[in-house]
């Protein structure tokens, strides 16, 4: 086998991809779109990973780097190896870096639930792109912290992607003070408040009643945005000590949609 570092542009990335057959695996877009995002915001680094090529010249690994190229219209540095023999089939069996991991490595000090907030805000899942949720991350670190510090002065099993982002946007849109979103929390853990006329449960104790209904022993993504809708609606009327007798009724399109194309306009995401 031979290595080689090279400058691949995206002509050449496109002359590469020509090679690209007999490959069981299909192009995933999205992944594409990633490597792009990260190409074009200069955050691609020659760090050893190999394209690589078959004794026959086929394209064995790469497939989804160079066709990121191409879109991007940027060139980049990178390893090449050909002369992999041909019956070596499978590659990319090591587990990819979680986003906490790279921040930890690069010596950014962001908690990691944070970090899974920051990746439920950006609303893409396990496809966020990893450097944009840093960067979020970072230029936003002040609020998040509150927000996770809000949550973690109540009770340790509170320390959740979806409670601190709900405080977070709240705190971000200015519906809450720091020190409200913290009573709240206790309220919502203890139980330990009631209505204004002393026997109507406080909007978090009904948000807390429809959690314990609702979610207990279900996980997923349309969960965690249905936690946010029903966390911002109660600290929202606990703010304004408005009463509830029943469970909060989730509207689609609910006011989460707002919050998040606010945010996402305000911190030029859109």
């Amino acid at each position: 086998m031979e290595m080689t570092v090279e400058k691949i542009t995206p002509q050449k990335a496109a002359e590469y991809l020509r090679h690209n057959t007999n490959n069981y695996r299909k192009i995933i877009l999205a992944k594409v779109n990633q490597y792009m995002a990260e190409i074009k915001a200069g955050r691609w680094e020659l760090n050893g990973e190999p394209i690589v090529f078959g004794e026959d010249g086929v394209l064995k690994d790469g497939q989804h780097r160079l066709a990121a190229i191409a879109k991007s219209g940027r060139s980049i540095e990178t390893a090449v190896i050909r002369g992999v023999k041909n019956e070596v089939k499978i590659y990319d069996l090591g587990m990819t870096r979680t986003t906490t991991q790279i921040v930890n490595a690069n010596g950014y000090e962001i908690n990691s639930v944070v970090m899974a907030a920051v990746n439920l805000f950006l609303n893409q899942s396990q496809n966020a792109i990893k450097g944009d949720v840093i960067d979020y991350a970072q230029a936003h670190y002040n609020d998040l912290m509150r927000a996770y510090l809000a949550c973690c002065l109540t009770d340790r099993s509170l320390r959740k992607s979806t409670m601190i982002l709900a405080s977070y946007l709240v705190l971000r849109a200015n519906a809450l003070p720091y020190y409200e979103v913290e009573v709240f929390y206790r309220t919502f853990i203890t139980g330990d408040l009631v209505g204004l006329d002393g026997y109507e449960p406080s909007p978090a104790m009904i948000a807390k009643k429809m959690f314990d209904e609702r979610f207990i022993n279900k996980t997923g993504r349309m969960v965690q945005r249905e936690q946010l809708e029903i966390l911002i609606l109660a600290m929202k009327d606990f703010h304004k000590k408005t009463k509830r007798t029943n469970n909060y009724v989730i509207k689609s399109p609910f006011a989460y949609e707002e919050y998040l194309a606010k945010v996402r306009k305000e911190d030029g995401l859109e």
